[in-house]
C-alpha cells in the first residue's frame, strides 16, 4: 500500500544494492569548477538567453526544502483511523496518480464496495462538482477523485462494458458487475462530462475573475473516450438496474444514489439545453427547464435531510474508502514546485445548500428573466437584482451566453426594437418620431452600449465599476452629443419637438456615473469619513440630476396623453351623431389617461431614486453635525492630500458634459455648514431620515402591486433602509443631546454598513 511505500521509503535508502552504488557517479568537482567560473557580472549558471520566471520557481527545488518536489506532510495521506504524531511527522512525496483499479501502489476499492460506500462516493462528488464551480482548478477539484483519472475510467468501462459492447447511446446494453461498481462508474462518467460542459460555459462566455474560475488544466489527461449521449445513457441503464436489483428500495443510500444521479443527469440537461439556444422554439426550451429546474429544486431540498441522515451515520468503513478514493494532493506535481494554495472542500451541508441556490437560481435568475424580460427597463431591473445575489458564475455564464444571440436580446426581440419601445413609452411618442432617418440610425447605434449595459449588470461587482469608468462613459458622452444632434434635426421638422433622445442619454449617461460612485460604496474604495461623506455629497448631486431629468421626461410624458385625451374627445364630438363610435373613441380617451403596469413600475423607481437621495443628503448633514461636535479627527496626509484623492476618485466623470463634472473647491462650498447653527443642522439632517422612513412605507405599499421581479429592490433590502432611517433619526438625537451645552462633545464614531452595502448607519459611541 501506500503507506507501506512511505514508511518504507527513508529505511531503503540507506540499504542500496552494490550495483546502485556503482553507477552512482560523483559530480561534485563538476559543480565546483562551474561556481568557480561565475563573476559578479555574469553570476548566471546557465543560458541568460532562455532563463524565465518558470526556471527560477523549479530552482527552488535545490533551495528549500520545503519547496522540494511538492512534498507534502506524511499525516496529510495517512489512511483513515492512523494517527502521526509531530515526531514521526515529515514531508513526503504525493502518491502518483493511479494506473487503474489495481493500481500498484494503493489499488482503489472496487470487489469490496458496497451500496452504502457508493451513496458517499457520489456526495463527495458533488463536493468535489461544487469545489470545481466555486473556482478551484480541475486538478484541485474533478480529480482529487481518483476514479475520475483516465486509466481508472478506462479500466472501469472494460471491466463493466467488455470490449465488445455497445454503449454509444442506441443500444441498450448488457449490464455486469454489482450495482455498487456500476452507480461509480455512471457517477464518475456524469462527473466528468459536467465538468467539461461547465468549463465549455464558462469558457464561451468569457467574463470570470480568477476567483470564479481556473482555465489551466495542467496538462491533465482527461478520459475522452465518451460523449454527452453515452454517458446519460450510462446513468440512465444504472439506474433501471437499480430499480430491478433491488428490492428494499427505501433505505437512505438507494434513495441518495437515485436522487444524486437523477440530479447531475437534469443539470447536465438544463446546462447543455441553455447554453445550446437558437432561434427556433427559444421559449418552449426554456420553459421546459424552468420546469426541470423547478422539480430538481423540490427533489434537492427533500433529499437533503436525507443525505444529512445518512452522513452523520457514516461508518469507519465508508471513511477509510473515502480516504483511499480521494486524495487533494494527488495532482500537486502537475500544478507545480511553487507553494500549492490550500484546498478546502466544503461540508455536505454546505455543497448542497450551493446545489439548492444553484437550481433557484436557474429558475428565476435565467429562466424567469428570459420568460418575463419583455423591454429594456425590466431587464435591467431583473439584471440588477441578480447583480446583488451573488450569483454562481456558472448562471452568469448561462445568462451572458443568452442574452443576445441570433441577433436578438434573448433570441426573441430585436434590440433596436426594445430601445424604440422604450423610448416611446418613457414619453408616450407617436410611432412617426421614429421613421425620421437620423432617428433610425441613432438607435441602431445605440443598440451596442446599451448591449453593454446589460451585460455590465452581470459582472462582479468590482469589474462592473472598472468596466463603467474605462469604456462606458466615453461611449455614452460621444452619444449626447449625437442625441443632441438627431434632436436638431427633429426640431427642424417639428418645431415643438421635445429633445427626447438627449434626455434618454442623460439619464442613462447619470444612471451609469451614480452606479458608479454606489458601486465605489460597496467595495469599501472610500475609506475615511472624509471620504465617505464626498462620496454621499456627490451621489447626493448626481441623483438630484437624474431626479430633474427624469421629471422632466414624466412632464413631458403627461402632456402628450394630455393632448392625446383631448385630440381622442374633440373626435368623441364630432361623431357625437354616432352613439356607438362616441362611447368607444370616450372608452379610448379615458383608457389612454389610466397609467399601465410599467408606469407604476416606473412610479416606484422614481421614488426609490428620491429615497436614495434622501438618505444621501441626510448622511452627508450627519457627518457635517459630527465635524462640528468635534467627533472626527482631520486627517493629515504625507504624499497625497484631499483634493487629489476628490481628482482621483472622480476622475471618469470629467468627460461627461452634463451633469457639469464637480471639483474639490465645490465640494468644499457645498458642503461648508460653517455658518449653520448646530442645532439646525442636526434638525435637517434628522428630517431627511425621517422622510427617507416615510418613502419606505409608501414603497413597501406600493410593492404589492407589483410583480417582484420587476424592480430593483426587495421587501428585505426596503426594511434594511427603514433600519438605517431609524437608527440614524435615533442617533442624531443622541449626538443632540450630547452637545446640547458646550457643542462639542468626545466620543466615538463607527460607520457602520453592515444593513446596506451601500448606505451606512452613524453610530455614536
Amino acid at each position: 500500500t501506500i503507506w507501506t511505500n512511505y514508511q518504507s521509503v527513508d529505511d531503503n535508502m540507506d540499504e542500496l544494492p552494490e550495483e546502485a552504488e556503482k553507477e552512482m557517479v560523483d559530480i561534485t568537482a563538476i559543480l565546483d569548477d562551474g561556481a568557480k567560473s561565475l563573476t559578479v557580472s555574469n553570476p548566471m549558471l546557465c543560458n541568460t538567453e532562455r532563463f524565465n520566471l518558470q526556471d527560477a520557481m523549479a530552482a527552488l527545488e535545490l533551495m528549500d526544502p520545503k519547496m522540494d518536489c511538492c512534498e507534502i506532510p506524511l499525516s496529510e495521506v495517512a489512511p483513515f483511523g492512523v494517527k502521526v504524531d509531530g515526531d514521526n511527522d515529515r514531508l513526503v512525496f504525493p502518491r502518483p496518480s493511479p494506473t487503474g483499479l489495481d493500481d500498484v501502489v494503493d489499488p482503489l476499492p472496487w470487489d469490496e464496495l458496497t451500496n452504502l460506500d457508493a451513496a458517499h462516493i457520489l456526495i463527495e462528488n458533488m463536493i468535489r462538482l461544487e469545489s470545481l464551480l466555486g473556482g478551484a482548478s480541475v486538478v484541485e477539484s474533478t480529480y482529487t477523485c481518483l476514479y475520475a483519472h483516465k486509466p481508472v475510467v478506462a479500466d472501469m468501462k472494460q471491466r463493466l462494458t467488455g470490449p465488445a459492447s455497445n454503449d454509444n447511446g442506441k443500444d441498450k446494453q448488457q449490464m455486469k458487475g454489482t450495482l455498487a461498481q456500476n452507480v461509480v462508474y455512471a457517477s464518475t462518467l456524469i462527473l466528468l462530462e459536467l465538468t467539461d460542459t461547465i468549463r465549455s460555459i464558462i469558457l464561451n462566455a468569457d467574463i470570470y475573475e480568477e476567483e470564479d474560475f481556473t482555465v489551466s488544466t495542467y496538462s491533465m489527461e482527461v478520459f475522452n473516450d465518451r460523449d454527452e449521449g453515452s454517458v446519460v445513457n450510462t446513468v440512465a441503464n444504472t439506474l433501471e438496474y437499480m430499480v430491478s436489483e433491488i428490492d428494499d428500495k427505501d433505505t437512505d443510500e438507494v434513495d441518495v444514489i437515485a436522487q444524486l444521479l437523477k440530479y447531475k443527469l437534469d443539470l447536465l440537461a438544463m446546462s447543455t439545453t441553455m447554453a445550446r439556444l437558437n432561434g427556433k422554439n427559444v421559449r418552449q426550451a426554456v420553459e421546459k427547464v424552468q420546469s426541470m429546474a423547478k422539480q430538481s429544486l423540490q427533489a434537492l431540498e427533500k433529499l437533503c435531510p436525507t443525505i444529512e441522515r445518512l452522513e452523520n451515520c457514516k461508518p469507519d468503513s465508508a471513511k477509510a474508502i473515502i480516504r483511499r478514493v480521494f486524495d487533494s494532493h494527488v495532482n500537486r506535481p502537475l500544478v507545480g514546485n511553487a507553494p500549492v494554495r490550500a484546498i478546502r472542500f466544503q461540508t455536505f451541508q454546505d455543497s448542497m445548500a450551493f446545489f439548492v441556490k444553484l437550481t433557484r437560481d436557474l429558475d428565476w435568475a435565467l429562466c424567469r428573466m428570459m420568460l418575463k424580460g419583455d423591454s429594456l427597463d425590466r431587464i435591467r431591473r431583473m439584471l440588477f437584482i441578480i447583480s446583488i445575489s451573488e450569483s454562481n458564475i456558472l448562471i452568469q455564464s448561462l445568462i451572458v451566453l443568452n442574452l443576445y444571440f441570433d441577433e436578438k436580446i434573448f433570441g426573441q426581440y430585436p434590440l433596436p426594437a426594445l430601445i424604440t419601445k422604450c423610448i416611446q413609452r418613457q414619453f408616450h411618442l407617436p410611432d412617426t418620431i421614429f421613421t425620421n432617418q437620423y432617428a433610425v440610425a441613432f438607435i441602431a447605434r445605440m443598440a451596442k452600449p446599451m448591449y453593454d449595459i446589460l451585460k455590465v449588470m452581470v459582472l462582479n461587482r468590482q469589474r462592473q465599476r472598472a468596466y463603467i469608468e474605462a469604456v462606458m462613459l466615453i461611449d455614452w458622452t460621444t452619444l449626447i452629443r449625437e442625441a443632441q444632434l438627431v434632436d436638431s434635426a427633429l426640431k427642424q421638422e417639428n418645431p415643438g419637438a421635445a429633445p427626447y433622445f438627449t434626455l434618454f442619454a442623460l439619464t442613462i449617461s447619470i444612471f451609469l456615473m451614480d452606479h458608479s460612485v454606489a458601486l465605489g460604496l460597496e467595495l469599501d474604495l472610500f475609506c475615511s469619513e472624509h471620504e465617505i461623506a464626498v462620496a454621499y455629497w456627490y451621489r447626493d448631486y448626481l441623483l438630484s440630476s437624474l431626479i430633474t431629468q427624469l421629471s422632466t421626461i414624466r412632464q413631458l410624458k403627461h402632456a402628450h396623453k394630455a393632448a392625446e385625451a383631448q385630440m381622442a374627445e374633440a373626435k368623441s364630438k364630432a361623431q357625437r351623431g354616432k352613439k356607438k363610435g362616441g362611447k368607444h373613441n370616450k372608452k379610448i380617451a379615458n383608457t389612454a389617461a389610466l397609467p399601465t403596469i410599467e408606469d407604476i413600475e416606473d412610479d416606484y423607481e422614481f421614488l426609490l431614486m428620491n429615497l436614495k437621495r434622501g438618505l444621501c443628503r441626510g448622511t452627508v448633514r450627519f457627518m457635517a453635525a459630527v465635524n462640528q461636535a468635534g467627533l472626527v479627527k482631520d486627517i493629515e496626509y504625507g504624499f497625497t492630500s484631499k483634493e487629489r484623492i476628490f481628482e482621483k476618485r472622480f476622475e471618469a466623470f470629467q468627460v461627461m458634459p452634463q451633469p457639469p463634472p464637480l471639483t474639490y473647491a465645490d465640494y468644499q462650498q457645498g458642503s461648508d455648514f460653517s455658518t449653520v447653527d448646530q442645532n439646525e443642522l442636526l434638525k435637517s439632517a434628522s428630517e431627511c431620515f425621517k422622510a427617507s422612513k416615510n418613502m419606505v412605507d409608501k414603497l413597501q405599499s406600493q410593492m404589492k402591486g407589483i410583480d417582484s421581479d420587476f424592480v430593483s429592490t426587495s421587501e428585505t433590502d426596503l426594511r434594511q433602509l427603514a433600519k438605517i432611517s431609524v437608527g440614524n433619526t435615533i442617533y442624531l438625537a443622541k449626538l443632540t443631546q450630547m452637545v446640547a451645552q458646550s457643542g462639542k462633545c468626545s466620543g466615538g464614531l463607527d460607520i457602520d454598513m453592515e444593513s446596506s452595502v451601500q448606505f451606512c448607519t452613524i453610530k455614536i459611541t
